[in-house]
């Protein structure tokens, strides 16, 4: 096979993002300010995260009672200050749309209708700085009923253009089970029922999701981070190959290998690619791993990376690994969905990889799979200066089973990579002193019947949007809200040891001694005096101590104008 022909781009088929947000009852302020921090957390790690774009154009409406453009299509790298002012208008928007809610699905589509203009002058625009093929997809979060305004919007579509369009989500952030149906919803859901559904609508409904989440952070945060992978169904991720198998065919029976073409599903964020990698690696060296910069990459551009080719060598039980040797970004194999292969092809295909995923689990075992290296061919004669390139080593993989029917691979060490380690069990056991102290320690801690990392946060998004923010009129404005070091006890700690040397001197009387113990207006730093003349407790302390006698310790004319009224 062509080497050109086994590449394939990486996230080039991530599609434009309008979010469009209705603020009809029951849409409250505790879903405005949820939704507000999400989007703030979910784009500041956007904007920071290295490599390609995964959100390349984003824009946001408004649904009240007209549609209105909080945030144009635009680029989303570059653009977080814009953006950090555009969900704080948001957030500030339910306000004016409570007394006046909007009626009926005229806004809906009306908004849906000026996201897809948005986007065609937007892509006309991109298609001649570079090679532009991305779809709009559309996400309408309600606190309505979905399957309501759904169905609102298959009735006044007929004459929309659904060429650049790739889906439409209705996402209910409510308990559908709670919702009720205003008088308006009623009549148009009726009516929307009683009519004929023709081909425009039927396309239409291909395209529209229903979505019910529930009304919370961590909710709409996982359904935000899906837009993170990767979209592309042009070619597959990987070819699994398994050992050679007698295949049954009409002609007669003869040896094949057997293949299984799969896709590669992210299932964390690389910390490498984000500020503050450090934090997230225990580093036994001084180098650390350098992060791809979203700087780097210009906007337009792809990425091309090679589909990996790994063949199965063996088969290893699952209680004899040790996770030591277990190394890298874990990501999740499961069957292809790439278009451009028959049906019969990938029915086949994904009942062989569940197949194989069963046969794993049920027999509790592993699959030991190696990198296959691509061999360049050698040159025509003619060419006096060719120099064959240095082999590729072979890496190996672990491929793991799940009862989701996909598998988990992980990078294994081999032994070059490996360091010497010769860790023994010990003979003696601990003192009973050491574990009762441990035991005791130990206990304190909380114990969880399981790990749950969605519990678990980091404060990432926060120091992100400072970072951010920070040379920015919001970070200086945010600046300026936090209290300072320098305000009153400091202050006041230091008008107090100025004014300890004031206190009783002569010279000063009554309420005029004290006001200036409690104000010393002093702008300028005493006269040079003689060390001689300077008490000893003096220069060992600073500041001196309060004076024990009535002499005082600095004579009133060592102060230069120093006012006799406050």
């Amino acid at each position: 096979m062509d080497q050109q022909k086994m590449n394939r781009a990486v996230f080039a088929r991530q599609p434009a993002h309008v979010l469009m947000v209705d603020f009809s009852p029951p849409f409250d302020m505790d879903t405005c300010h949820t939704l507000n921090r999400t989007l703030e957390s979910f784009f500041s790690l956007v904007c920071n995260l290295g490599g390609p774009c995964r959100t390349p154009l984003f824009g946001l409406y408004a649904l009240g009672c007209f549609p209105e453009c909080l945030f144009p299509l635009q680029h989303v790298r570059g653009s977080f200050p814009r953006l950090y002012t555009a969900f704080s208008n948001l957030k500030n928007y339910l306000s004016d749309t409570i007394s006046a809610a909007p009626r009926g699905s005229h806004c809906v589509v009306q908004g849906i209708q000026e996201a897809i203009m948005q986007f065609k002058r937007q892509s006309q625009t991109l298609r001649q700085v570079a090679g532009f093929s991305s779809q709009l997809e559309i996400t309408i979060i309600t606190a309505r009923q979905a399957s309501a305004i759904s169905k609102q919007i298959e009735t006044v579509t007929g004459n929309m253009d659904l060429e650049n369009l790739k889906k439409i989500q209705v996402v209910s952030v409510s308990d559908p089970n709670n919702l009720r149906l205003g008088e308006d919803e009623l009549f148009e859901a009726s009516q929307s029922s009683n009519n004929t559904s023709t081909s425009s609508d039927n396309a239409m409904c291909s395209i529209i999701d229903v979505i019910n989440i529930d009304n919370d952070e961590l909710s709409l945060e996982n359904f935000f981070k899906g837009w993170l992978h990767d979209c592309g169904t042009d070619r597959e991720h990987l070819h699994l190959t398994l050992p050679a198998v007698s295949l049954n065919n009409e002609d007669g029976s003869e040896t094949g290998k057997l293949t299984l073409k799969c896709d590669l599903q992210e299932r964390i964020i690389n910390p490498n690619q984000l500020p503050f990698q450090a934090q997230y690696s225990v580093q036994m060296d001084a180098v650390n791993g350098k992060p791809i910069m979203s700087s780097s990459l210009n906007k337009g551009t792809g990425v091309m990376v090679t589909i990996h080719k790994l063949r199965a060598v063996k088969l290893i039980k699952a209680d004899s690994v040790c996770e030591s040797v277990l190394y890298g970004m874990p990501l999740i194999v499961r069957p292809t969905t790439c278009w451009k292969l028959d049906w019969e092809e990938l029915d086949s295909n994904q009942q062989n990889f569940q197949a194989l995923c069963q046969l794993l689990q049920d027999k509790d075992l592993f699959l030991l799979a190696e990198m296959e290296t691509t061999e360049e061919k050698a040159k025509t004669a003619g060419s006096f200066n060719y120099r064959p390139d240095p082999p590729k080593p072979s890496g190996y993989f672990l491929l793991l089973p799940s009862q989701s029917m996909t598998l988990l691979i992980k990078s294994v060490a081999v032994n070059e990579l490996m360091l010497p380690c010769d860790f023994q069990v010990p003979t003696d056991k601990p003192l009973s002193d050491a574990i009762n102290l441990l035991s005791d320690s130990l206990n304190q801690l909380e114990i969880e019947d399981s790990f749950n990392p969605l519990l678990i946060k980091s404060k990432l998004c926060r120091s992100l949007t400072s970072s951010l923010l920070k040379n920015t009129n919001i970070g200086r404005q945010n600046a300026k809200r936090k209290p300072n070091i320098y305000d009153t006890p400091m202050s006041q700690t230091s008008h107090a040891t100025r004014g300890r040397g004031r206190g009783g001197g002569r010279g000063m009387e009554g309420s005029r001694g004290q006001g200036k113990a409690q104000y010393p207006p002093v702008t300028r730093q005493p006269r040079n005096r003689n060390v001689s003349c300077i008490p000893s407790h003096q220069k060992r302390y600073c500041p001196p101590p309060p004076p024990t006698s009535s002499q005082d310790i600095y004579a009133f004319e060592d102060f230069e104008d120093f006012p006799t009224e406050l």
